[in-house]
């Protein structure tokens, strides 16, 4: 017999001798499994064991979860950037850092959840969130989108002579904060985002390479993008390696390209055998992992369970709409 017991919730289980130990000790070990990668996670696992969220317990699990991410400010606030940008209503860097964007996704969801629409991350909310049936929370037309701004450039000073020769007419007042501010618009417009490109390539454009020669990727999109690419080896099994455990975050800046392998762990290899091999990387405008089917999706480094890549292209498609940009680098033997 085996008994587990956690937030006064019993499990039990009669077996057999013909079962033996074995299939005890893996029921203890399955629902030990769900426990710590719930904390490590911070996933309400206890839903799980169908326990009630208003556990005393559970409110003291919460609170420690909590206050422990308090404690480091990138981490709680990357927490809830990298959940409301799964959800839907987020579309940012997560880089642990207040922005308008993430302000205004919080405060959205705060009201989605009967809370003040403040951009704040109390414990109140934090326990709200975790105990919320999220199915029941509507995504939201649009994301709130994060948008750089660009550092001011001071005017350059009018030669001297210049400023000597012609001097402003006495009439002339000098205008104000807002009179500035509507000429800088009306000169200056805001440039409309181009299309979406993708520039996927070795840094010195090499193609080929030695059996057993170590090689990197330089990926850039046009404009900021989330990009996820994947590897198709000589016997078509299909694996993704970017985003992976050393690098969640699938957003790539423009201005910023993405290094592959650069300091992840990994690495891309020419394979002794000479036999080709591709890598295909997809560009989107906003993250669409959460809405990939799970075959797609799986887990970094392990092969997919994927017949091509255009399945892998059709699910990315069906996500994305036309906003989806590939690219592909075939790595070829010398």
């Amino acid at each position: 017999d085996a008994a587990y017991h956690k937030f006064g919730v019993n499990f039990s289980m009669n077996l057999s001798k013909s079962e033996g130990q074995a299939q005890a000790l893996r029921g203890l070990v399955e629902l030990a499994v769900i426990e710590l990668m719930g904390k490590l996670t911070k996933t309400p696992y206890w839903t799980c064991l169908g326990a009630d969220p208003s556990n005393a317990e559970i409110g003291q699990e919460m609170s420690d979860w909590y206050f422990g991410m308090a404690s480091n400010r990138l981490e709680l606030i990357g927490y809830f950037q990298n959940q409301l940008r799964r959800r839907g209503f987020y579309e940012g860097p997560i880089d642990g850092q207040f922005n308008p964007a993430i302000d205004e996704a919080i405060g959205n969801y705060r009201a989605a959840l009967g809370l003040s629409k403040r951009a704040l991350l109390d414990e109140a909310f934090f326990n709200a969130y975790l105990s919320a049936d999220h199915t029941k929370t509507p995504r939201p037309e649009k994301p709130a989108v994060f948008v750089p701004v660009a550092p001011a450039v001071a005017p350059a000073p009018a030669p001297a002579s210049a400023a000597a020769s012609a001097p402003a007419p006495a009439s002339a007042a000098a205008p104000s904060g807002a009179q500035v501010a509507a000429l800088a618009t009306a000169t200056t417009p805001r440039p409309e985002p181009g299309p979406l490109r993708l520039v996927l390539a070795t840094p010195n454009n090499q193609t080929q390479f030695a059996r057993g020669e170590p090689f990197s990727l330089l990926v850039q999109p046009s404009r900021d993008a989330h990009v996820y690419c994947y590897l198709q080896d000589e016997n078509a099994k299909i694996t993704r390696f970017y985003p992976n455990r050393f690098a969640k975050d699938s957003l790539v800046p423009a201005a910023r390209p993405l290094a592959l392998p650069g300091k992840m762990r990994f690495q891309l290899v020419m394979k002794s055998s000479g036999a080709k091999e591709s890598i295909s990387c997809f560009a989107t405008p906003r993250d669409v992992l959460a809405q990939l089917p799970e075959g797609v999706v799986g887990v970094d480094f392990e092969p997919l369970a994927v017949a091509s890549m255009q399945q892998v292209r059709n699910a990315f498609a069906a996500a994305a709409g036309a906003a989806l940009i590939q690219e592909t680098f075939h790595v070829q033997a010398k």
